[in-house]
């Protein structure tokens, strides 16, 4: 799913979720920045960063955008921000399951973040209901396809990504599916505190 199909869905959730501005926000894999934008346009102080691949242009992604973000390429496997930063909020919308460490990630995002501060996250959802509905339709080849670059490599649960963040030292605070019906949701959010 694209960025132009997916944050309509996600965006009220995170505006919802977001501290109040002003405030500084990383946007953690900003892909092409329409949440970064949109979050600028209320007032936040965003970083946004993402993994320089072939599809991110830094002069591309600043002309589509609003000047009031700042852009860092990246991998948040490897965070390259100062350790004197300290972000009020993190949101990562559908990139942990890209990444080959997401334990690693999740530590790094923690390390950059004040005490309190406010991560929000979301990912595809892979609950028990959703896996047997997948095999009962015979479509793990096209729900998980190996010939997709950049595609999916992890696969998260609510118990599974609950394990993640608290070994990074999160607390879930508030869960949210999102898309389709209850247990068979396309992704879920998750709101957290860092301890």
């Amino acid at each position: 799913m694209n960025e132009r199909q997916h944050h309509p869905m996600i965006w009220p959730i995170v505006a919802r979720w977001l501290p109040a501005a002003p405030c500084a926000v990383l946007d953690a894999g900003c892909g092409q920045g329409q949440l970064a934008s949109r979050m600028a346009a209320l007032g936040y102080r965003v970083t946004g960063i993402d993994f320089p691949t072939r599809d991110f242009d830094q002069s591309v992604i600043r002309s589509k955008t609003n000047p009031g973000w700042d852009l860092i390429a990246g991998s948040l496997e490897l965070l390259p921000l100062n350790d004197r930063v300290r972000f009020d909020a993190v949101i990562s919308i559908e990139v942990i399951e890209h990444l080959y460490r997401p334990r690693t990630a999740l530590r790094n995002l923690s390390a950059v973040m004040a005490p309190g501060a406010t991560l929000i996250l979301s990912t595809p959802y892979h609950g028990w209901l959703k896996n047997v509905a997948i095999s009962l339709a015979g479509d793990w080849d096209f729900h998980h396809d190996a010939l997709v670059e950049g595609g999916h490599i992890k696969f998260w649960s609510r118990r599974t990504l609950t394990i993640a963040l608290r070994e990074a030292g999160f607390e879930p605070i508030e869960w949210r599916g999102r898309g389709r019906v209850p247990w068979l949701w396309k992704s879920i959010m998750v709101k957290a505190r860092k301890i």
